[in-house]
Order: C-alpha cells, then sequence, then structure tokens
C-alpha cells in the first residue's frame, strides 16, 4: 500500500489502513512486523495504532527508541529512509487480547508534501524461544581517510524469549565469502548487543563498499 502511487500525498491529508480483528489470545509475546518506506516533508507522519474496541479509540503502538527501526521521531515515522526497511516491534501489551485492530494512520502536515509512505508484509507472531537478528552495522561508517584494517562491528538483538550465549556471527565484503566467529556474549531477551570481528576489512582505496552480516543460531526459524 502506497499513499499516492502517481504522486505526492496531499496536504493536511488524515488517511489511514485498518486490519480486521486479530485473536491474540493463544500468543505470549506478540512482535509486530512490517516493511515500511516513508518520504514525508515536515511535520508529516506514519504510526501504527491498534484498538481493542473495535475502531472507537485507538492507542500508538510503542515510542521512538522502542526498538531499531521503530519511528524515528516523537510521532511516528517522519523524514526519509531512502529504501526500505523492517521494523519489528515486540508487543507484550497486546498478549493474550482476544480483539485487536490496527491502522497505519498517515498524517501529511501543512508544511509542503512528498512522495509519502508505502508498507508491506504487516504480520504479527509470537516471539519464538530462540531468535537472533543482526539490525544494523555499527562500524565501518562513511566517510574519509578509511585504512587498510578498518573494524567491523554489527548490533545484534535478542528477539526470542531464552537467552543466547553461543552463536556465529559472518560479514561479507562486496558480495565476496562470508568470514564466521562465534560469539559467546551474553543476549538477553529484548537486548541488544555490538559484537566486533576480530577479522579487519581494507577499506583503503575509494571506492564504495557493501558490507553484509548475518547471524546463526541453533533453533532460530525466523527469517524475516
Amino acid at each position: 500500500w502506497k499513499t499516492n502511487l502517481d504522486g505526492d500525498y496531499n496536504t493536511g491529508e488524515l488517511s489511514w489502513v485498518e486490519s480486521p480483528c486479530f485473536d491474540f489470545s493463544g500468543l505470549m509475546k506478540p512482535v509486530v512486523n512490517l516493511s515500511i518506506w516513508y518520504e514525508t516533508a515536515n511535520g508529516a507522519y506514519a504510526r501504527i495504532q491498534y484498538s481493542l474496541n473495535e475502531g472507537t479509540t485507538w492507542q500508538t503502538v510503542g515510542a521512538m527508541g522502542d526498538s531499531p527501526n521503530w519511528y524515528n521521531s516523537a510521532n511516528g515515522w517522519a523524514g526519509s529512509s531512502g529504501t526500505w526497511i523492517n521494523a519489528r516491534r515486540t508487543s507484550p501489551e497486546l498478549a493474550g487480547l482476544a480483539s485487536v485492530k490496527f491502522r497505519l494512520q498517515f498524517y501529511g502536515g501543512v508544511s509542503g508534501t512528498n512522495e509519502g509512505i508505502g508498507f508491506d508484509d504487516f504480520i504479527i507472531y509470537d516471539s519464538p524461544a530462540s531468535d537472533l537478528a543482526v539490525i544494523g552495522i555499527s562500524s565501518p561508517v562513511n566517510g574519509c581517510g578509511l585504512t587498510a584494517n578498518e573494524i567491523v562491528s554489527v548490533a545484534i538483538v535478542n528477539a526470542g524469549m531464552l537467552s543466547q550465549n553461543n552463536y556465529d556471527v559472518s560479514f561479507s565484503l562486496d558480495g565476496g565469502t562470508f568470514i564466521t566467529e562465534t560469539s559467546n556474549i551474553l543476549i538477553n531477551p529484548g537486548d541488544t548487543v555490538v559484537y566486533t570481528f576480530t577479522s579487519t576489512v581494507d577499506l583503503s582505496s575509494p571506492g564504495i563498499y557493501s558490507i553484509t552480516a548475518v547471524v546463526m543460531l541453533v533453533g532460530d526459524t525466523v527469517v524475516l
């Protein structure tokens, strides 16, 4: 879904996409997951809300900083993501509820327009026992003067229900062979840690580089 397939959204627009009712009575720790791309002008934003009374009243799901990519402003997603991003948030406040509706709400603001938002792959699932994910590359970062021995660090979140302290972390530079190391850093449920590889990368030649990182855990069946 997108705000406008053929142009910008409307000034002052207030629109939303509303879901049917979901029954979470059997879920212990629901996770809300979606892909989103946003390009908004000043004052515009998008957010996920839920209702427990068939849409009579709505509450916002989470807040900025709850988890990586979950809102980047006090109101929701705003500004420019530049590409599709995956946003997911563990939502224990929804556990055990028998009738929950969602909506993605968009407000266009009054200070100009832009392309708006698009979202896809909206999924709600129960947190599995084992679920680790790389949510970002902490280093290296864009800049001049990079060296032949740049440190590679990645952020890993534990979205499962069990603590983990034995898992493999891998990275690849420009589609090359993955370098894999085993980490014993403890990650409790809901926590995020940064793993720094002992292997470094050569970024001394000016150019554009691409680093891909993954984490592998026995029993982790979530692929997002």
